[in-house]
């Protein structure tokens, strides 16, 4: 008997590295795709590095919100799939769990989006500024 629990013991121990590192991977599978990795097109970001115009700051600005947008629909999307799963379907909250981490970075992302596409903005209204006072 004390062998059959000492195993039983053993094999919980052992399964909770595992489901934790399973639960890592699918918290960075879930994150928002592609947007660790995303940037604005070569040519306005050289433009913007080089010698901007406001032109080339409002485009960015429009880039940088609609990539707001985008990430904001999908930390939605992960949020409504957490909601949709049942306690029977995920007793011990994992999957739910998951899904809601994503959708949090997923809006802490874009809220980053906002942010930039808020600095071109203000950029391309200081540039138009000084160049109607010239």
């Amino acid at each position: 008997m004390a062998l059959v629990q000492h195993s039983v013991l053993v094999s919980r121990n052992l399964l909770l590295p595992i489901i934790t590192g399973v639960i890592a991977m699918a918290e960075s599978a879930l994150g928002c795709p592609g947007v660790g990795d995303w940037r604005l097109p070569a040519e306005l970001e050289s433009k913007l590095q080089s010698t901007a115009a406001a032109d080339d700051h409002l485009s960015a600005a429009l880039i940088y919100q609609k990539q707001a947008q985008q990430v904001e629909i999908t930390a939605l999307k992960f949020e409504d799939s957490a909601l949709k799963i049942t306690q029977a379907e995920d007793p011990k909250n994992f999957r739910r769990s998951s899904l809601k981490n994503a959708g949090q970075q997923c809006r802490k992302e874009a809220i980053e989006f906002q942010r930039l596409a808020d600095d071109h903005r203000q950029k391309a209204e200081t540039l138009q500024e000084n160049h109607r006072a010239k």
